[in-house]
C-alpha cells in the first residue's frame, strides 16, 4: 500500500505508474482473498484507467472484468441489482 501512496503523492493520481501500482495492489489483494479491498481499488481507478490507458487496454479490461465479476457475484448472492 505504501508504494502506491508514495507514487500517488509524488507522481499524481493519474500518472501511469501510479495507476499500474494501484492495479497491481488490487491484484495482490485479490490473490490474498481480500476481494472487497481489490474491487474498491479497481472501482476507484477504472474511470482513470479507461481515460489514460484507453478503454480496450489490458489494464482497463482486467479491472472492468474483475469489478463486474465480483460485483455480480456478490449481488446475485444477496438478490441485489447491479447497474453499470
Amino acid at each position: 500500500m505504501k508504494i502506491s501512496k508514495v507514487r500517488e503523492k509524488v507522481l499524481g493520481t493519474e500518472h501511469k505508474d501510479t495507476l499500474v501500482a494501484k492495479h497491481d495492489l488490487a491484484g495482490t489483494h485479490l490473490a490474498l482473498g481480500n476481494i472487497q479491498e481489490a474491487v474498491q481499488i479497481l472501482k476507484e481507478i477504472l474511470p482513470v484507467l479507461e481515460r489514460i490507458f484507453e478503454y480496450d487496454h489490458a489494464y482497463s479490461r482486467n479491472a472492468r472484468t474483475i469489478v463486474r465479476l465480483y460485483c455480480n457475484d456478490v449481488i446475485s448472492n444477496y438478490g441485489g441489482n447491479l447497474k453499470s
